[in-house]
């Protein structure tokens, strides 16, 4: 149970976060989703490993790094073609089977079958972000989310993390799978909710589908804040401008709002 003292405490922190959006000018918060409030690399990681493992193990004369380097440019080849669909897999295996023909059909459809676990492992949060989101909701803050990712997909990491609590269904904004979030489908995700570009706050850990688009699509640079997390994807990496905000966690942005208030 709280003590009264840290009710007091809690509910000085709602107003200092809410006098630091409104000192920015700020009605609305918009938080990419993965790796920025879940954590999601690790996930292909663990599952891209699995599945090299299987591979790896029907070309026992293949060099592993060579095996990896090139699952991993084909990875990166198909996203640009497809996003983030999960069908870029069998993309992926296609032309891996066609590098390899001795790699057998069964460990083909094992490998396949391995790597759409990605989508049925439960989402967790990333430290603090759970605190965060719980933050603005009781500062009456308003929150959307805008991730690039497939649809039903996205829709259970909803309900496995419950954010219904802090976001109502229709503040989720689901980009194509197919496609790319760029300046367009931020602007159009700000523009939904009757939201101006100078006032809303951006935060994500990609700076091509993230940072640098959100500052295209004319959010002010002292808005938007790169979650710079010790690993990202290389085909996101981009240089970001200096006078945007980098943190480590989405959690640090309350602190921000507070300092600034």
């Amino acid at each position: 149970m709280s003590t009264l003292i840290e009710t007091i405490d809690y509910q000085k922190t709602l107003e200092l976060v809410a006098a630091g959006l409104k000192s920015r000018g700020v009605i609305r918060l918009f938080f990419d989703l993965d790796d920025t409030i879940i954590p999601n690399r690790e996930i292909f990681v663990f599952y891209e490993k699995k599945c090299l493992d299987l591979l790896a193990s029907q070309l026992p004369e293949v060099p592993r790094q060579q095996l990896n380097e090139q699952f991993q440019q084909l990875n990166n080849k198909s996203h640009e073609v497809i996003g983030v669909s999960p069908k870029k897999w069998l993309r992926v295996l296609s032309s891996i089977a066609e590098i390899y023909p001795t790699i057998s059909p069964a460990a083909l459809t094992q490998s396949l079958a391995i790597l759409n676990e990605i989508y049925s492992t439960p989402s967790t949060f990333l430290p603090g972000a759970q605190e965060t989101l719980s933050t603005f909701h009781d500062a009456q803050a308003p929150i959307s989310i805008v991730t690039h990712a497939n649809a039903s997909w996205t829709w259970r990491k909803y309900s496995w993390l419950d954010l219904d609590r802090y976001l109502p269904p229709e503040a989720m904004v689901i980009v194509d799978e197919n496609g790319h979030k760029t300046d367009i489908e931020w602007a159009q995700g700000i523009k939904r909710f009757s939201v101006l570009p100078t006032e809303a706050i951006i935060a994500g850990d990609s700076p091509r589908t993230d940072i640098n688009p959100a500052l295209r699509a004319g959010v002010p640079p002292q808005n938007v804040f790169w979650i710079k997390r010790p690993e990202y994807w290389s085909v996101y990496k981009e240089d970001v401008p200096k006078e945007v905000t980098r943190l480590t966690s989405i959690s640090e942005l309350i602190n921000v709002l507070i300092t600034t208030s």
